[in-house]
C-alpha cells in the first residue's frame, strides 16, 4: 500500500468446488505492468506467479497508471494440471 499510495484495499476469498478464488483490488496509483515486469520489483510479481502455478492455479494482474491494481487468483485443488496461465493487462 505504501508504494501504491492506496487508501483502500479489498481482499475477497471465495470457495469454489475443489479450490478457491482470491481477488485483490486497490485504488492506488497503478502502474504499467510491462514496466513492472522489467524492473527489479518484478521479483515479487514473479514469486507470486510461481507460487500460484505450483498450486495448479491461474493469475491475472490488471493495472494501468492512476487506475489501481487488480489481481485475480484461482487455485484448483484437484490433480488435473492447468496449462500455464498468467495474464497481465
Amino acid at each position: 500500500m505504501k508504494h501504491a499510495e492506496a487508501t483502500e484495499v479489498s481482499l475477497q476469498l471465495q470457495a469454489i468446488p475443489q479450490g478457491f478464488i482470491l481477488r485483490y483490488d486497490d485504488n492506488g496509483i497503478g502502474c504499467d505492468i510491462d514496466d513492472l515486469i522489467q524492473s527489479s520489483a518484478s521479483m515479487g510479481i514473479n514469486g507470486i506467479r510461481e507460487r500460484v502455478r505450483a498450486f495448479n492455479g491461474d493469475i491475472t494482474i490488471q493495472s494501468s497508471l492512476n487506475e489501481g491494481m487488480h489481481i485475480y487468483i484461482q487455485i484448483q485443488e484437484d490433480g488435473d494440471s492447468y496449462d500455464e496461465h498468467t495474464y497481465y493487462r
